[in-house]
């Protein structure tokens, strides 16, 4: 039986309920306002060590880079945190790992060049504007470039809309609407994310001389454009293209609407089978606080939190899905049987942070055993457990 292989082969737990090695690691402060211990974000990027977590109170700030070093950046306000530069993730080793979560990213995210896992939760990607770039179709600013785990948790990626650019006076061409992501040699897994390609750009016919001068419409963006052997994989996702312009004028009109998901002939488009097993939970909490999840799935699945302080990708194939977390260091919380309404809610206390440690960083995703459909991993995300002084 599928349910029993995955329980002894795919799971090996080590089910030590509470019991894991915490993983230690420091918390700096990040403060606009000057009450922590940087006023930007870039400059704990470069004080922290490889372990640490730097929590940023709400506040605009600059881009940052992080390149080859084990963090999470987690945002710690019910708001987004407001990131107006460019940020980008490179060169993570097989031990590397790097979480973001709580951001308004307003400029673009690239991650290159990792083998190490990257994720990012409850996050906004989107730029402020239009595109007027013309002449090409943009593949947007956010990016993943040759990186081999990389996972999007309940957030938004959005493509610019595509402007205009006008010439002989009274001709109006259409700029194309930008992917909301591009994938080149990348492994992606989008859980309960939306991802919007930007419509293209209105386009109007006019006259240079004594001849009707054709325009063009943009064409609309991707919902996600994958390339170079790429991996797709959705789960609670239905990606969007953004719509081709419209057209006005004495030709008709070109050009085309974006694709829910653009693959080249090399990648590949994996999609979770219903039913859909998802969670809603902090990705920050205190020690002393309780861990608040809300699990939607199958009415009387029943339903375990697993944890681990390592992550690593782990495909299983067909209905089992993705394993995001080091089976060998699983650890299990029963959450009990899905109700009628579909909604379970369960509170417990987080995993204890070492003493003299700041943090714990943790990967977490729900299971569930279902006999019928077999549908079992479901939506992950990572949590920083905090000691109750920050």
């Amino acid at each position: 039986m599928a349910t029993s292989r995955f329980l002894r082969s795919a799971l090996s737990l080590t089910v030590l309920i509470g019991s894991a090695s915490a993983f230690p690691g420091n918390v700096w402060v990040v403060d606009e306002g000057g009450t922590g211990d940087f006023s930007e974000i870039q400059l704990a990027v470069q004080a922290a060590t490889s372990g640490d977590t730097i929590l940023v109170l709400p506040g605009n700030y600059a881009g940052f880079s992080i390149n080859g070093k084990t963090l999470s950046i987690a945002g710690d306000a019910a708001q987004f945190i407001l990131v107006s530069g460019k940020v980008s993730i490179r060169h993570l080793t097989a031990t590397d790992d790097v979480t973001l979560s709580g951001l308004n990213m307003q400029n673009g995210l690239l991650v290159s060049n990792c083998v190490g896992h990257v994720g990012i939760a409850d996050s906004y990607l989107e730029t402020p504007g239009l595109n007027q770039i013309s002449g090409q179709a943009l593949l947007g600013r956010h990016q993943i470039v040759a990186s081999e785990d990389v996972v999007f948790t309940r957030s938004t990626l959005r493509g610019r809309d595509g402007g205009n650019d006008t010439y002989c006076d009274t001709v109006l061409d259409g700029i194309f609407g930008e992917s909301s992501i591009s994938l080149r040699t990348s492994s992606v897994a989008f859980y309960s994310c939306d991802l919007l390609g930007g419509d293209g750009g209105d386009s109007g016919d006019g006259y240079c001389g004594p001849f009707c001068e054709p325009a063009f419409q943009g064409n609309g963006g991707d919902g996600v454009n994958a390339a170079q052997q790429s991996y797709v994989y959705l789960d609670d996702t239905i990606p969007v293209g953004g719509q081709r312009g419209s057209h006005q004028g004495c030709a008709g009109q070109f050009n085309v609407d974006g694709l829910p998901v653009h693959l080249d002939s090399t990648s590949q488009l994996e999609e979770a089978a219903d039913p859909i097993l998802s969670f809603d939970a902090p990705t920050v909490v205190r020690e002393d606080d309780q861990l608040a999840v809300t699990v939607t799935g199958p009415v009387g699945n029943m339903t375990w939190m697993i944890w681990s302080d390592t992550p690593k990708w782990r495909p299983f194939g067909g209905n089992l899905g993705l394993l995001h977390l080091d089976s060998q260091t699983l650890v299990l919380q029963p959450l009990g049987a899905i109700p009628a309404s579909g909604v379970l809610s369960a509170s417990m206390s987080p995993p204890p942070v070492a003493m003299g440690m700041g943090a714990r960083r943790l990967f977490i995703q729900i299971f569930a055993i279902d006999g019928v459909a077999g549908r079992l991993l479901g939506t992950t995300s990572s949590l920083d457990v905090l000691d109750p002084a920050f």
